[in-house]
């Protein structure tokens, strides 16, 4: 059964065999460029569910760069694998974190990949796992879980979820349902 995502690419891989060679050779080695620092960033992530997250996080953080700077007070954002992170109950190492700075303040979410074999297989690893995500909470930081099998079954999703979080969080959707709204009132 082919999907509408499927019948939409492949038009769009159509339009690509008619372009000229020269247009083609420049899609080819930008995709490239992509490719190299794909590879470098989920290279820095511990296992396969880390890796297949961290390719769609990297499209978060595109997705949100074209979003974010419509608020006046965005300043940057930032994924990384891997991040250590030190509070009063100890030091972290998250899978990822996605800082969002704004002009007042940072917003800190830490994004964790449970994989099967590892977390909340023993009642200690669960109230280890429950301990380490208290802590980090109390130091601002939102936290995001994924189990292996979500990731595994559709990192898309994941990602969306991250998206929306974010989004939510920062007041994006908040702002964006304003200038709708405002477009209809004034009209």
């Amino acid at each position: 059964m082919v999907n509408r995502l499927d019948l939409y690419v492949q038009k769009q891989l159509d339009l690509f065999n008619d372009l000229p060679s020269k247009v083609k050779t420049e899609i080819e080695r930008s995709l490239m460029y992509k490719k190299s620092g794909l590879t470098g960033f989920v290279s820095r992530c511990d296992s396969p569910i880390e890796q297949l997250l961290g390719v769609h996080l990297m499209e978060v953080e595109q997705h949100l760069y074209m979003e974010l700077p419509t608020l006046k007070n965005f300043k940057s954002l930032h994924t990384i694998p891997q991040k250590e992170i030190e509070t009063d109950g100890g030091k972290y190492r998250l899978d990822f974190l996605i800082e969002c700075a704004m002009h007042d303040k940072t917003y800190n979410f830490a994004i964790e990949c449970d994989g099967h074999n590892f977390h909340e297989k023993t009642k200690e690893q669960a109230a280890k796992d429950k301990s380490r995500e208290r802590s980090l909470m109390k130091e601002g930081i939102i936290m995001m879980r994924f189990t292996g099998s979500e990731i595994w079954k559709d990192p898309s999703k994941c990602a969306a979820e991250v998206i929306k979080i974010i989004s939510k969080t920062v007041g994006l959707d908040d702002y964006i349902q304003k200038l709708i709204d405002e477009m209809y009132i004034s009209n």
